[in-house]
């Protein structure tokens, strides 16, 4: 794999929503080959966790200073301590069918004091797949996660432009208040 624009801009949001609200500690669920991790300055006391073994391999070639698990969020916290500063997910939600979407975003964005993720919006919840998915979730679903996982929206940003069932977007999550 191969350094992104995306991966320096996004760990630049990362650091700067740290900074802002004086974190720490950060957890990277879907962390691939380490590449936003390497961006990241070392005061951030960063974890990376991905279900590819092949991808942990890689990051740990790349950020030999970090530290990188092999996990399925879907049983993460068994393993775990939580919560951390800043939980991060950048286009891995929409890997989780519409079955489990809503139980998975909750239970993961209360890993984290604060959250930043990528979420496929649309007009209406749609999964494009079966074994692999693509899901893309209405702005009702998403709330309906944040409220039971006790948070609210910070901020947010298109990532991508509109495409057939909708478009990706950057949310920044925080306590409800």
């Amino acid at each position: 794999s191969f350094p992104t624009r995306r991966s320096s801009d996004l760990a630049t949001i990362i650091v700067a929503l740290m900074e802002c609200y004086g974190l720490k500690t950060l957890l990277e669920i879907g962390c691939g080959t380490g590449w936003v991790a390497s961006y990241l300055p070392d005061w951030v006391l960063y974890r990376g966790v991905d279900k590819n073994l092949g991808c942990i391999a890689a990051a740990l070639r790349r950020c030999p200073g970090k530290i990188f698990l092999y996990g399925d969020v879907r049983i993460l916290e068994q393993y775990h301590p939580y919560p951390f500063d800043l939980v991060c997910g950048i286009g891995i939600l929409k890997h989780f069918g519409l079955h489990e979407w809503q139980e998975i975003a909750s239970k993961v964005f209360q890993w984290g004091r604060y959250g930043l993720f990528s979420v496929a919006a649309g007009p209406a919840d749609v999964d494009t797949g079966t074994e692999y998915h693509h899901v893309f979730v209405s702005r009702q679903t998403f709330d309906a996660a944040l409220a039971a996982a006790g948070k609210r929206i910070i901020e947010s940003h298109d990532l991508w432009a509109p495409g057939t069932h909708g478009n990706e977007l950057l949310y920044a999550i925080g306590p409800a208040e």
